[in-house]
């Protein structure tokens, strides 16, 4: 018998080495489409088609051809930070001067001097409620296609300085901030979360949600888990 299982187990590992060889990576430079080879975001719409942001502008990617949009078509700037896909299927990029969102076809900008708190966008993220939220450096614009609402830490915010923002299934907004930790808003109070609460470190670069409700945090000391109530996993 044991002759028959060593030879199972080589069979399987021989077969398993096999299957990992033959997973490639296709790679896409500016030779292929791209208007840069440095990609600072990356986001899928709901028809599968492929968006990314880059320093030279924005490219869609239908898995045949590669469009690039600029300044020239719109966009507030070329030098994108970040790219996200909202509830509507509109495209929004952040930059240091402001946002811009792609309906299907135009883009449209908007600035502090249309109520955005702060020009220089961080992070984007897409609500439930098919509004929009903005992490900047001076504290978070949620924008509903008609007005826009700024908060800061005069509402309870951690910091200003927001780095990242995620929504969980419940429609709470997760935002992480540079020095302040973490903090959660459930739509009328902040709850802020630091390393006084097991958080490894108050700089916050990523948030994930988990599909049992978990929510999962990378600081620049570690990653932290949040379960389905808040509490902290060891």
């Amino acid at each position: 018998m044991k002759p028959f299982i060593s030879k199972f187990i080589i069979i399987v590992l021989v077969l398993s080495g096999a299957f990992v060889q033959a997973q490639q990576f296709k790679t896409f430079t500016t030779a292929n489409g791209l208007p840069s080879d440095n990609v600072n975001g990356v986001a899928v719409d709901n028809n599968n088609l492929k968006w990314f942001g880059t320093q030279d502008g924005v490219a869609r990617y239908n898995d045949t051809s590669w469009i690039t949009y600029t300044t020239a078509n719109g966009l507030i700037d070329n030098y994108i930070n970040c790219i996200a896909v909202d509830k509507n299927n509109q495209v929004w990029v952040g930059t240091d001067v402001g946002v811009s969102m792609f309906d299907g076809t135009q883009w449209t900008s908007f600035t502090t001097a249309n109520g955005l708190i702060d020009n220089m966008v961080n992070y984007i993220a897409g609500d439930t409620d098919g509004s929009v939220w903005f992490a900047t450096g001076s504290g978070t614009s949620k924008f509903d296609g008609t007005t826009w609402k700024s908060y800061t830490t005069a509402d309870g915010l951690a910091n200003n300085m927001v780095s990242y923002i995620a929504v969980d299934q419940a429609g709470a907004k997760w935002l992480g901030t540079y020095i302040g930790g973490l903090s959660k808003f459930d739509g009328i109070t902040f709850k802020t979360f630091t390393t006084a609460d097991s958080l490894p470190d108050n700089n916050i670069i990523s948030i994930a949600m988990g599909t049992s409700g978990s929510k999962w945090v990378g600081t620049y000391y570690g990653v932290a888990m949040l379960d389905n109530q808040d509490q902290w996993v060891a």
